[in-house]
């Protein structure tokens, strides 16, 4: 019944102008009670007050018409369908969505608003010609999810996230702004996926768009990029797959999330297949040795090799170059050796490689990861921290491995302990402290394997 009344209201209202207005007045409620279906025929909705939607669906029918969601409040549908023979909807107050965004016919203008989706929320039936887009620039569609190793389209938002990794809370957000990606004009899509966990994901992305999201670019050789600083600076990759037909291009080897887009910015002068790091003992030593394998090469000069090291460096550090081939239609194959491992502090080993041309230009690889499992190689404690009197120092080794020499730094860097081993096995030693002046030192023992273990301890009388 409730229904009913509700659409014979909005007949009436049509007998009075061609379009008309649902308006909610400040202080007033609007509550939805079961299943309940509002059609909206050639009438906006202006929300001042406040919209309890329950199950609900409104649905926006118009022959001819824009119509409009508007008002101070932001309105929380449930499920909404849009069945315009000719017309659009467009927002121009932010949204919430539980349920469905129903695509039966005609667009979505966001008109730089926003759609706020909840977790179980979704698109469907959109295609290319009804969908979302944005004639002002700026307005967005995000939702967060949990992803746990998922095969997932979050939101059916067109970003499928595939990865054995716990990615946990993630939010991903669909933009329609053309993104700027080196100087070429990107399609007028986007997508921003920000993670709980973002890093060593190995992940797979496939990203769909439509052809009225084109943006005059030619689909003819799509490659993908990434941005860590939304959009401010883009790093190419050359598309694993791209299925022109399904609008789809699909990037694997993702160990870090950020902004995605696509354009066609021509053959890249190396065909990346392979890029990998590993851990490899190496006279006596444990080193990471990366490999990668390229399938073609036009113009290449050289690689950078660059490294971060969490928990112990803050940025990328550049390692070494190794000569490229140049021109080469067959697979080649590469290797640097890093030999410069076992800081204590470090718990994961980051690499990317830098490939450059002979004109001077460059793109960067993926990034790969190497974790330290230090409970399983070494383990150096210091305690009581904070100290007064003496600290307890206990280090265990790997039986291929010794301590050679133990010191004690200021925080100024001034050498004010200092000891030489000359045994092999674990240490256990008692240092005495009740002399030093209170502040922050640091304890740095170095091993015959050429290992530097390094743990900060704090004095205080």
């Amino acid at each position: 019944m409730r229904s009913l009344i509700i659409a014979f209201l909005f007949a009436w209202g049509n007998l009075l102008s061609a379009q008309t207005t649902l308006y909610i007045a400040p202080g007033s409620q609007l509550v939805s009670d079961g299943n309940v279906q509002f059609v909206l025929e050639e009438t906006d909705w202006k929300q001042d007050g406040s919209f309890v939607p329950g199950q609900s669906r409104v649905v926006f029918r118009s022959d001819q018409a824009v119509e409009q969601v508007l008002g101070s409040s932001s309105p929380a549908f449930f499920d909404m369908e849009l069945d315009f023979v000719s017309g659009e909807l467009e927002l121009l107050q932010t949204i919430d969505l539980g349920g469905a965004l129903i695509f039966t016919q005609g667009d979505l203008d966001l008109h730089g608003e926003s759609i706020n989706m909840g977790a179980l929320a979704s698109l469907l039936q959109e295609a290319d010609n009804r969908r979302v887009y944005d004639s002002q620039g700026g307005g967005t569609l995000s939702i967060t999810v949990s992803l746990n190793a998922p095969t997932q389209n979050p939101g059916n938002l067109g970003l499928t996230i595939s990865s054995n990794a716990n990615l946990g809370s993630t939010v991903v957000t669909r933009g329609h702004d053309a993104q700027t990606l080196n100087g070429n004009a990107g399609i007028q899509r986007y997508y921003d996926v920000a993670p709980a966990t973002n890093t060593a994901l190995n992940a797979t992305i496939s990203l769909t768009y439509f052809d009225n999201e084109l943006n005059g670019v030619s689909e003819s050789d799509f490659d993908l990029f990434r941005s860590t600083d939304g959009g401010s600076t883009w790093i190419p990759f050359a598309a694993s797959q791209h299925f022109s037909a399904a609008n789809r291009v699909e990037l694997t080897g993702i160990n870090e999330m950020g902004r995605f887009s696509t354009t066609t910015t021509g053959a890249f002068p190396v065909t990346w297949l392979a890029f990998d790091a590993r851990w490899r003992n190496q006279q006596a030593r444990r080193v990471a040795a990366l490999e990668w394998v390229t399938g073609q090469e036009f113009n290449s000069d050289y690689f950078v090799v660059w490294r971060k090291i969490e928990g112990f460096t803050s940025g990328w550090e550049a390692l070494g170059q190794v000569d490229a081939a140049g021109f080469s239609d067959e697979e080649q194959h590469y290797e640097f050796v890093d030999g410069d491992i076992g800081r204590g502090d470090a718990i994961l080993y980051q690499y990317r490689l830098e490939q450059f041309d002979l004109d001077g230009s460059s793109q960067m690889s993926q990034v790969v990861s190497l974790r330290v499992e230090q409970h399983l190689d070494y383990q150096f404690q210091a305690y009581p921290n904070p100290a007064r009197d003496h600290v307890n120092l206990l280090a265990q080794l790997p039986d291929k491995d010794f301590a050679r020499s133990l010191h004690l730094l200021s925080a100024q860097g001034q050498m004010v302990y200092e000891k030489q081993f000359d045994f092999t096995g674990n240490v256990d030693e008692a240092v005495s402290v009740d002399h030093l002046p209170e502040g922050v030192y640091f304890l740095v023992l170095r091993t015959a394997q050429e290992q530097t273990l390094r743990r900060s301890i704090l004095i205080l009388h």
